[in-house]
């Protein structure tokens, strides 16, 4: 079930930054996530912010408990993306604005 899952998880992360990488419209976001501590927390994390309509990659830091999130700003908004993580229980604080993701 651990090899599935981290096989799914690559899959999903290869897809995401390939898409992330072909629009060039994107933005991207950090978000600070204090109580991220674990593959699980991540997992459920990365879930919520791709259900985001809009978003189309995430990039975790587990150690600095943060995730730049790449996402279409004409779709969603940084704060969208604070929301979604706080709905399922991780507040989060934006560290860095909004920028051109190139």
């Amino acid at each position: 079930m651990l090899k599935r899952t981290l096989v799914f998880l690559a899959l999903l992360l290869i897809t995401s930054l390939a898409l992330a990488e072909r629009d060039n419209d994107n933005e991207a976001v950090t978000l600070s996530i204090p109580n991220m501590v674990c593959m699980s927390c991540e997992m459920r994390i990365d879930q919520a912010l791709l259900a985001v309509d809009g978003v189309v990659a995430t990039r975790f830091d587990l150690d600095a408990k943060t995730v730049t999130v790449h996402f279409n700003a004409d779709v969603t908004s940084s704060e969208a993306l604070t929301e979604a993580t706080e709905a399922i229980g991780y507040p989060a604080t934006i560290v860095s604005s909004p920028t051109e993701a190139g």
